[in-house]
């Protein structure tokens, strides 16, 4: 099985997005944690669209959970958005990250 997995940060003025498609698992989190590092450094606005991504698991989690500790440290929130009746959906709803970050639920 070929994996496609890819973790990639763009900029539109002062906001920087984060995408992680594929299967975000521990082998990738070192990478998605540089990419995010760097966008929530920028105090720019900070969205992580997962709506490409298959599966999340803990490690991932862990990530974003840091990047929301973060930014709600400074007065920010980070923004997450994903796919609705999806993994990533319903994992991210079962540990309640609506608390320390936005998730938009795309239909």
């Amino acid at each position: 099985m070929t994996e496609n997995v890819e973790i990639v940060s763009s900029r539109d003025g002062d906001t920087v997005t984060v995408t992680g498609s594929g299967e975000l698992d521990l082998r990738k989190t070192d990478r998605l944690w540089q990419v995010l590092e760097e966008a929530v450094a920028s105090g720019d606005k900070v969205v992580v669209d997962l709506r490409p991504a298959l599966f999340i698991d803990t490690a991932a989690l862990s990530c974003l959970a840091r990047a929301g500790k973060i930014m709600y440290e400074q007065g920010r929130r980070l923004v997450v958005k994903v796919k609705d009746k999806t993994h990533p959906r319903h994992v991210l709803e079962i540990v309640r990250f609506e608390a320390l970050m936005d998730v938009i639920v795309e239909k």
